[in-house]
């Protein structure tokens, strides 16, 4: 899904990433979404950012005691805050931004794992050290949040671990890590497989070109 917006009103664009299983994760994620939703627009500044998401953690850990059937609950969290004012970058737990240019991803968050001694470098031991809930009780956090230049020119792709550690096929350029496919081609292609697993929007004129895309992507996996 590709659309303009423009920034007369600021822009939150955000993922997070559930803990506490099936069930508490989505909830913790709805609720820590639609919080910061209505929240972080208004923070134009680190310091306001920062509070809100720490304002976010404090309302999961409320609806814990008031529901104990999702104590423990809790979500990693990743975002950017876009405005005619800047761009704030932001994040708690292990859910990443990256900012894409010439091919090459550059981390722009910041992780909050434990690396242990047998770790190499840029390995995790996959333990987090800060999320939004994740306790059994009250625990306060520190959120990262960074202010990063616009440029028109930047793609910018926010993840969770579930994304970037099956990123095996990939070369390091400094602080940068090369990906071994175009992003955008990829949710070009999502996009795609989308469209064209539902009949219902499927001209009849479009039929032969349907089929001929549906078995490109049926066989795609085995090529």
């Amino acid at each position: 899904r590709v659309w303009e917006q423009r920034l007369d009103n600021p822009l939150v664009c955000m993922v997070l990433d559930g803990m506490g299983g099936q069930a508490g994760g989505e909830i913790a994620s709805g609720l820590a979404a639609q919080y910061l939703s209505r929240e972080l627009p208004a923070c134009a500044t680190e310091a306001a950012a920062g509070a809100c998401i720490a304002a976010a953690n404090r309302h999961l850990y409320q609806r814990m005691q008031e529901d104990a059937a999702h104590r423990g609950m809790g979500a990693t969290l990743a975002g950017m805050r876009i405005a005619a004012d800047g761009m704030l970058v932001f994040n708690v737990g292990d859910s990443r931004v990256y900012r894409v240019q010439d091919g090459f991803l550059s981390q722009l968050s910041v992780d909050d794992v434990r690396r242990t001694p047998r770790a190499g470098a840029g390995q995790r031991s996959g333990a987090i050290t800060q999320s939004l809930g994740g306790a059994q009780q009250l625990t306060e956090i520190a959120p990262h949040v960074s202010r990063q230049a616009m440029s028109a020119s930047r793609t910018y792709l926010l993840c969770s671990d579930g994304l970037y550690d099956a990123l095996d096929d990939v070369t390091s350029n400094g602080s940068a890590t090369r990906l071994p496919f175009d992003p955008t081609q990829i949710v070009e292609n999502l996009r795609r497989e989308r469209y064209f697993s539902n009949p219902s929007r499927v001209q009849p004129k479009r039929a032969l070109e349907s089929i001929v895309r549906n078995t490109y992507y049926l066989l795609r996996p085995l090529m």
